[in-house]
C-alpha cells in the first residue's frame, strides 16, 4: 500500500531536516501531480508547532532569494533538568 500524502510531506520534512521548502518544492520533490495536494497538508502541520514551524523564509529546494512560505520540522530544545 503507497503511504497518503501527508505520510510522504511528513516524511520528506524529516528526512531533510532542518532544511525549509515551499509547497511548490515538496510537490515536486515528492513527486505529486499539483501543489494543491500539499498546501492542505502543510496547513495542518502548521497547526502542531511543536513538530513542525511554518514562516516566511529561505526555501532549501528552490533557493529562492525571495521570502516565501515554507516549513520544517521544528527544532525543540529540551529543557536541562538540574541535578
Amino acid at each position: 500500500m503507497a503511504a497518503s500524502v501527508p505520510q510522504q510531506v511528513i516524511a520528506f520534512l524529516r528526512n531533510n531536516e532542518p532544511a525549509a521548502f515551499c509547497d511548490d518544492c515538496i510537490q515536486k520533490k515528492v513527486g505529486l501531480k499539483n501543489r494543491r495536494q500539499v498546501a492542505p497538508v502543510t496547513l495542518t502541520l502548521s497547526l502542531f508547532p511543536n513538530e513542525f514551524h511554518r514562516a516566511e523564509g529561505d526555501c532549501s529546494g528552490c533557493s529562492s532569494h525571495v521570502a516565501k512560505l515554507v516549513i520544517k520540522v521544528a527544532q525543540v530544545s529540551l529543557p536541562v533538568q538540574a541535578g
